[in-house]
């Protein structure tokens, strides 16, 4: 598949939007499933590059960008008050892990969606522009090296500047 604008385009907008949406661990498969679905809609992409945008939330990545995700759900959502306790997760991820938290507190996985939903969707506009500007740039440069690769045609005389065919003589 060559890598037009279009494609590297399409491909930056899935790799990092799935790639910055949660839940977590999941993102290879949101992607792949992306893929099979829009290719029969004409929706193309290179699922190979696309699946390592994802790895924009890896495990160096994880905790700042899902506990980011988790302060700004609360913030939309004013999780700190009522039956919801910031601390009282935070002792739950202590005492109990991160295994437990996941099973018992699907608010906790409500609240990084909501968090995460800005990145999503500024993630994939902007890997769509970026990835058009960036696709547009390797077509530029591709273009140019298959132009440098051609040989130089040899300049087309008409008779009035060969004198030696308008006179009928041989060089």
């Amino acid at each position: 598949m060559q890598l037009s604008p279009q494609i590297v385009a399409n491909t930056m907008a899935a790799g990092l939007g799935v790639g910055l949406i949660a839940p977590p661990g999941i993102q290879l498969g949101i992607v792949g499933i992306v893929w099979a679905a829009g290719r029969p809609l004409g929706l193309r992409f290179n699922l190979p590059i696309a699946a390592v945008l994802t790895l924009v939330t890896n495990p160096f990545t994880f905790v700042p960008i899902y506990t980011m995700y988790f302060a700004i759900g609360c913030t939309l959502t004013a999780c700190g008050a009522g039956d919801f306790q910031v601390e009282s997760l935070l002792t739950m991820f202590q005492e109990e892990g991160t295994l437990a938290v996941l099973e018992t507190s699907g608010y906790f996985m409500l609240l990084i969606l909501l968090g995460g939903l800005p990145f999503f969707v500024g993630g994939g506009v902007g890997g769509y522009y970026f990835g058009r500007a960036l696709g547009r740039r390797l077509e530029l440069r591709r273009l140019t090296r298959i132009r440098r690769q051609r040989p130089a045609k040899a300049p087309v005389h008409n008779g009035a500047q060969r004198p030696h065919i308008a006179e009928g003589t041989d060089p």
